[in-house]
């Protein structure tokens, strides 16, 4: 009798069967790699991916409204009207930054350090009696909310949470620099640079008043985009140096609160819905997101929450989008909190605190996981970072040809 020996590599298909029938529930959380949603998100039941049902429930009990916990990618948990869009106040902030970093990108802006005033002539004209000082404004100094437009510090020299400053860059970013009005920029600049490249499911939109609504699905995808380090499946939607810079550079601890000398700003100057000097930086603010930094009194701004945290908060924590790259966790609400509380407060952080710790303590004993590390960011931490080969990364480098922001 003559035997015959199969081929080598006919055995593999043999052998991924006999895996599958073996090991057939394998945890994808367990796995490095993230993974990225197409319209509908990848599904994760809380015991697969190391949460208790139950303590996930009572989560959701503390904040209400409606949102998504996600994790590596995959949605584990959801609640209320996910799905479903809504004005999301100061979340808007971090989506401002983006879409300057990428005209930045594109080379509509030609560096973050330039005047605005290149863009908006009328700010040279302002301030005569105190120099021009608004001709000094850049666009970094609008992402760090430090312009000192309509206050009598000059630009860079203290700290104002300003949403009438806020109007003036969005205004300017849409108006002057994309060149198009916010009727069309859900479209033409959000869907083409963010929302449409990440599938979003529940059509987010910019109002015409320049107001962000966007569901807590969606919102998801934009921090699960940051968690990647700017990758979405093999593109590139943001420079991974531009992403550390936006979520991993808070003011310092001498950085002043303006005295709030109010000075001339243009006529009738809007507000996209607050005042001026709402609150102070907390030795965390970055560029438009929130990081976990240590305050005066010597304690973490959540503290029951690790210290790689950062996030983005409108109405004092009711809309909330919270990314976590240690543990791969995005957590997004909106309409949540109903008892509003101003996150710069101490009981808005309290509240906010309380509900991403219910949150964390939801996780069993789980799988471990290699963290996401931003502060690594390098060229040569890209091949773990973002699980690809050094060749095909090569590849997605060669799509930008300005140089970063160090």
């Amino acid at each position: 009798m003559t035997y015959r020996v199969l081929p080598a590599i006919l055995l593999i298909p043999v052998l991924l069967l006999v895996i599958s029938i073996v090991w057939p529930d394998r945890d994808p959380s367990k796995s490095g790699a993230l993974v990225f949603p197409d319209k509908e998100w990848s599904r994760l039941t809380p015991e697969r991916a190391g949460f208790d049902p139950q303590r996930l429930k009572a989560m959701e009990a503390r904040v209400g409204g409606a949102g998504c916990l996600v994790l590596g990618g995959r949605l584990v948990h959801a609640w209320g009207p996910y799905d479903q869009h809504t004005d999301v106040a100061s979340v808007l902030k971090p989506l401002i930054v983006h879409l300057t970093l990428k005209a930045y990108e594109e080379g509509l802006i030609t560096d973050l350090d330039h005047p605005v005033a290149l863009h908006q002539p009328g700010l040279a004209e302002l301030n005569a009696e105190l120099g021009y000082k608004d001709r000094q404004i850049t666009w970094r100094h609008m992402m760090h909310q430090t312009s000192g437009y309509g206050v009598s510090e000059a630009p860079g020299e203290a700290f104002n949470y300003c949403d009438r400053q806020m109007a003036l860059y969005w205004d300017t970013l849409i108006q002057r620099v994309y060149k198009t009005s916010f009727a069309e920029a859900s479209t033409s600049v959000m869907g083409r640079l963010l929302t449409g490249p990440l599938y979003s499911q529940d059509r987010p939109k910019i109002t015409p008043r320049g107001r962000l609504h966007i569901s807590a699905a969606d919102l998801a995808r934009i921090g699960l985009l940051y968690l990647s380090g700017g990758r979405w499946e093999d593109r590139l939607l943001l420079h991974p140096r531009h992403v550390k810079m936006a979520v991993s550079s808070p003011h310092p601890p001498e950085l002043p609160r303006t005295s709030q000398q109010e000075t001339e700003m243009f006529p009738n100057q809007r507000t996209l819905g607050g005042g001026a000097n709402l609150e102070h930086h907390l030795n965390s603010y970055s560029y438009g997101w929130w990081t976990n930094g240590i305050m005066d009194n010597g304690e973490r701004v959540l503290p029951a929450v690790p210290a790689d945290t950062f996030g983005a908060f409108g109405h004092g924590g009711r809309h909330a989008l919270v990314v976590i790259p240690s543990l791969k966790l995005v957590i997004s609400w909106v309409a949540g909190l109903e008892d509003k509380q101003w996150f710069f407060s101490r009981d808005g952080r309290r509240e906010v605190n309380e509900v991403i710790r219910l949150a964390l303590a939801a996780r069993r004993t789980g799988p471990k996981t290699q963290p996401i590390r931003l502060a690594a960011l390098d060229s040569g931490f890209w091949p773990e970072l973002f699980n690809l080969a050094p060749a095909r990364l090569q590849n997605l480098s060669r799509l930008y040809t300005r140089p970063s922001v160090q």
